[in-house]
């Protein structure tokens, strides 16, 4: 993955040259979205604040469906997506 970058409250994430535009209606009109608004989404975006492209998000999803491998070689244990994927409430306790 060579695209993504962590949304931060700095906005380093606002000269990526390839970033979707975002966009919202005010008073009745379609108007871009302004980026600086996205940090505050840092913490909570959808994504855990990763922006990435398609290509990236690709990638990132096959090494899911390949189990941790990429190119047959183990480069994430198969147990670490498996733990990545569990729905964990304020209450629950994970223990490795």
């Amino acid at each position: 993955m060579s695209s993504s970058r962590v949304l931060d409250a700095e906005g380093s994430h606002e000269d990526l040259p390839n970033m979707s535009r975002a966009y919202t209606i005010v008073a009745g009109e379609i108007v871009e979205f302004e980026r600086h608004h996205l940090r505050k989404f840092s913490a909570v975006g959808g994504a855990g604040g990763v922006l990435t492209t398609a290509n990236d998000i690709s990638n990132y999803i096959k090494l899911h469906l390949n189990k941790g491998k990429v190119n047959g070689k183990q480069v994430v244990r198969e147990v670490s997506l498996a733990i990545s994927s569990i729905t964990i409430t304020s209450t629950q306790i994970i223990k490795f």
